[in-house]
């Protein structure tokens, strides 16, 4: 169900309020995203309906068409760069796979440039898969730690990180998302799509989870090649949920590689649905969508 059905137009603030108004749940206008914060798990889509009566002035995302990934990643690089100058201890939430890895390569020759300049820069990783085999080269540990943690020398007191092999994967998200209550928002959030909407490990569902939480991971995930190529292949994902995302200050969306003209497509269209959770960046006053035009020209 999308929210271009149904216009936030239709919707009555208080209603709203009257409708999730519980003990549990508070709505708090003193942040920059307007969303429960408080007692609640889940978003479904009345939920949904609600942020986007809030967020019905605000702009539309900053679209940038790049003519390669290249100049993507130098785009994404003068964004994030611009914006650790301005504030050198913020809280970057660092993304593995392809896409930002360009982002991460400038920000390297940065740092060769200039020792210091993420000296004080903080880092919380985004998601990571459950279920590897110990000292899988294929975890979200193994790839941020090669192209960007060691190479940046972030120090492990400025990286908070989601262990591919807890004892107890539950307690391992909470751990984290207390880490992020204590020293969060997020300042600058990068995120890649997957094939079927997904952004970190929030696959889509009639209900998505706000705070760090166990993902089961949607067929169309677990199909990947890559996946399917390991012996001991993921069996779930632990992930930053929506509110986290949401909560971020600046969002940064790359969109490059096979298989992503259908989601990018699918994005554009403006529909906000859980069952297309990147829909839900609409709804946030501050993305950069970052476009590889080698995408569009898929067939």
């Amino acid at each position: 169900m999308s929210l271009k059905k149904y216009p936030s137009s239709l919707y009555n603030k208080n209603d709203f309020k009257k409708l999730f108004n519980h003990p549990s749940q508070k709505y708090t206008a003193d942040l920059p995203h307007l969303y429960p914060i408080k007692g609640i798990v889940e978003m479904d889509f009345f939920e949904c309906c609600f942020l986007a009566t809030l967020y019905s002035n605000s702009k539309n995302m900053n679209i940038h068409y790049c003519k390669d990934y290249q100049t993507m990643s130098q785009k994404g690089s003068e964004i994030v760069l611009r914006e650790i100058d301005r504030k050198s201890d913020l809280l970057f939430c660092v993304a593995s796979g392809g896409s930002p890895s360009g982002l991460y390569q400038e920000m390297v020759k940065i740092h060769h440039q200039n020792p210091d300049f993420f000296s004080e820069l903080r880092v919380i990783k985004l998601d990571e898969w459950g279920g590897l085999e110990k000292g899988s080269t294929f975890s979200s540990e193994y790839d941020v730690q090669q192209k960007f943690i060691q190479p940046l020398q972030i120090s492990a007191d400025r990286y908070i990180t989601i262990d591919p092999i807890p004892e107890n994967p539950t307690e391992e998200c909470a751990r984290v998302q207390r880490a992020l209550e204590l020293n969060g928002p997020i300042d600058i959030c990068i995120l890649g799509i997957g094939v079927n909407g997904h952004i970190a490990l929030n696959e889509p569902a009639a209900k998505l989870q706000l705070e760090c939480h166990i993902e089961k991971l949607a067929p169309s995930t677990l199909n990947n090649g890559m996946l399917q190529s390991l012996s001991q292949p993921p069996t779930f994902g632990m992930t930053l949920g929506i509110g986290n995302l949401l909560d971020s200050k600046r969002i940064l969306l790359f969109i490059s590689g096979k298989g992503k003209k259908e989601a990018l497509e699918k994005l554009l269209e403006k529909e906000v649905s859980t069952e297309f959770p990147a829909s839900l960046l609409w709804l946030h006053p501050n993305v950069d969508l970052l476009i590889d035009e080698a995408v569009l020209n898929e067939r």
